[in-house]
């Protein structure tokens, strides 16, 4: 497995260095942001772009389903298939998020997004026209990030954080230049969000498959629909355990911004960006072991997956205690970073702190079952955290003293029901020597 090691390497090494510099944007662009709109706008603002985020995971598991194919299809040689694979998988993105996007312009003129979004009557921005431009970009940014996975399953996964870093840099500047020149305009800072990356991937594409994936660039001959089961089987499953993942992540801040108002969702996500420090690190460190991982897993080399899994391991608990750390420091570097020592509440700071160790606790585990691709469990755990991660938590809120804390400790705590199972699961198929 020596490829794999010099792959794991060099893909973690530039990784690191396109996370830092895009975090680096993001932690800068806070301040900005939360200056030019205020408390309340800001609080929209990360609303609104977690909930069009979410589009990504209506794409029916096809962008993971497709990574764990071609990456077996990679290590037989099969690039006949490879190139049906992507093919396919483009025509059958497209047509879901075409359709996507055409309900909401059909349901749009008869949706209260006001309402919806929690939003008073004295926002004085077209919010009907803006949820229209917003689900417009969001989907053809999602065509175009099928390149992503193509990235992962070659074992190139620097390549997707060079384009995102590149998408961040250009929406940083662009959203610096508009908060001097234009006055308190959410709607220009939202379209430059979302339009930014979607240029960046479409060039990345036409650059990508005309030289190192020219051999697997899509075409209408290569479409074949009986390769449909395969990819969307496997991605149904996906789909299910990324809409779980996504009620355990962005559910938060549209539950706190119902219940309890924008206002908190600002304090949530600050911490929130305070501690992605860290787990950017751990996702740049663990993401290029996924497709590692379907190919060791394809190659019957058991030794190297029980050794990388102890590396994780080691890398988690160092990680933990890099969060103990910033915990500790939140007042000194809140008073330093947005100018204010107490603006996230001592509640919603220990929550999510808890939140980000339980999922840094747990990604080791969650990689390899996603690797490995096998998904039955995860797949009927995942139906339980959609059906009760959101009931459970505004139960917790309502009927007890947690408060804004109900809607940040149920996800956690759900996700590392998820994560035990997935360790016994892991043991069951002799990557761990356990009984």
């Amino acid at each position: 497995m020596n490829k794999n090691k010099f792959n794991l390497k060099k893909n973690i090494f530039q990784s690191l260095i396109f996370k830092v510099i895009a975090m680096v944007s993001g932690v800068i662009l806070v301040p900005i942001v939360l200056h030019y709109l205020g408390k309340e706008k800001y609080g929209i603002w990360v609303t609104l772009t977690v909930v069009f985020n979410w589009f990504g995971f209506f794409d029916f598991g096809i962008g993971n389903g497709l990574r764990n194919k071609l990456s077996e299809a990679n290590a037989k040689g099969n690039f006949k298939l490879a190139k049906e694979l992507v093919s396919t998988s483009y025509v059958l993105i497209s047509l879901i998020f075409f359709f996507l996007f055409a309900i909401i312009v059909i349901l749009s003129p008869f949706a209260n997004w006001y309402k919806i979004f929690n939003i008073g009557s004295s926002f004085n921005e077209n919010f009907n026209l803006l949820i229209l431009f917003l689900a417009g970009g969001f989907s053809f940014s999602f065509i175009l990030r099928l390149l992503a996975p193509i990235f992962f399953a070659n074992q190139h996964a620097a390549r997707k954080y060079m384009a995102d870093t590149i998408g961040t840099v250009i929406s940083f500047v662009l959203i610096v230049t508009v908060t001097k020149i234009v006055k308190d305009s959410l709607s220009f800072l939202l379209i430059i969000y979302v339009f930014s990356p979607l240029v960046v991937y479409g060039l990345a594409s036409i650059y990508f498959f005309n030289k190192d994936y020219k051999a697997i660039k899509p075409s209408f001959k290569s479409i074949n629909f009986k390769l449909n089961r395969s990819i969307v089987g496997m991605g149904t499953q996906f789909l299910i355990i990324q809409l779980s993942a996504l009620f355990l992540q962005s559910s938060i801040f549209f539950l706190i911004n119902f219940f309890v108002g924008s206002g908190k969702v600002a304090e949530f996500n600050v911490a929130f960006k305070y501690f992605m420090v860290v787990r950017i690190g751990s996702q740049v460190f663990y993401t290029p072991y996924w497709s590692a991982v379907t190919d060791a897993y394809s190659r019957k080399d058991k030794k190297w997956l029980i050794n990388s899994f102890k590396k994780t391991y080691i890398m988690a608990f160092l990680f933990i205690v890099g969060l103990v750390i910033m915990y500790l420091m939140f007042r000194q570097v809140s008073g330093i970073w947005i100018h204010q020592r107490n603006f996230t509440s001592p509640d919603v700071l220990l929550g999510t702190f808890l939140y980000v160790v339980i999922f840094t606790l747990t990604e080791p585990i969650m990689t390899f079952i996603n690797g490995i691709g096998e998904l039955k469990e995860q797949f009927i755990l995942s139906i339980f955290v959609i059906m009760f991660c959101a009931p459970l938590s505004i139960a917790l809120f309502k009927y007890t003293q947690l408060g804004v804390l109900a809607f940040i400790l149920v996800p956690a705590l759900l996700r590392l029901i998820k994560a035990v199972a997935g360790f016994r699961q892991l043991g069951k198929i002799y990557l761990l020597k356990f009984v």
